[in-house]
């Protein structure tokens, strides 16, 4: 043992043989299904109808997240349809698109190098509550 007038006063001193440490418990982690599916926009302005993917996980009643293969311009207007897991179709405007890179497929196998924010459009209270039913069955799929 050192001499406590030697170190002073504030000194750290190290045991050789610290007692083990106790293994912090695991936290539960949460599930996430990262579904993916093909979905199909229609851009209203001009009709074209352009494929896209999307995963379920992020679909919600505000709107959602798709990976495309060309741009689509901030306020265009759309329709979605999705037919898996089950029929949905929603209308919606793209609130942001950014260039999308990812060096690996694991999500997909074709390559989606641009992804669209779409902002979901209701027309009656009936169709978002529609919406937030089809959104509480897919996430409690998801979950089981």
């Amino acid at each position: 043992m050192a001499d406590k007038g030697v170190l002073g006063k504030g000194t750290l001193m190290f045991n050789d043989n610290p007692a083990p440490k106790k293994p912090k418990p695991r936290k539960e982690r949460k599930k996430i299904l990262f579904q993916r599916v093909t979905a199909e926009i229609q851009i209203q302005s001009s009709k074209e109808v352009i494929a896209s993917r999307v995963l379920l996980s992020d679909l919600n009643p505000k709107g959602v997240g798709l990976f495309v293969h060309n741009p689509i311009e901030k306020g265009e207007k759309i329709a979605l349809v999705i037919e898996q897991p089950k029929h949905l179709y929603v209308r919606g405007e793209v609130i942001w698109c950014a260039p999308y890179s990812l060096d690996t497929k694991v999500l997909m196998q074709e390559s989606f190098p641009f992804r669209i924010g779409i902002k979901f459009i209701y027309d009656s209270p009936a169709e978002k509550q529609t919406m937030e039913t089809y959104c509480a069955e897919l996430n409690k799929k998801m979950a089981a």
